[in-house]
């Protein structure tokens, strides 16, 4: 399976997330689950099932010390489960609502 998550640091804990991989059951709803793992409120988002599956978003992290590194991996694991890879709960946390 085929997947690519670029993550841009805007400023400190906002982040602007790309992904791409091919389509695939619960994509968006895996990348949600990772994204409330990690207590990342979404401002914006723009999602795409042509040619694929594309999400472009802008999130922000209540954690300001996240890194790009943490969400990249979070991220490329939350969609390898969908295909069938391992679970990571490294992020839960309780997030403050």
């Amino acid at each position: 399976m085929w997947q690519d998550v670029k993550i841009e640091k805007v400023r400190a804990g906002t982040f602007m997330v790309k992904v791409t991989c091919e389509k695939g059951s619960n994509q968006l709803v895996a990348i949600l689950e990772a994204f409330d793992g990690m207590c990342l409120n979404v401002q914006q988002a723009k999602v795409s099932c042509e040619n694929g599956f594309s999400l472009e978003a802008i999130v922000v992290a209540e954690d300001q010390t996240l890194d790009v590194r943490d969400l990249s991996e979070a991220l490329q694991k939350a969609i390898g489960k969908q295909s069938g890879g391992k679970d990571l709960h490294k992020f839960d946390k309780n997030c403050d609502l």
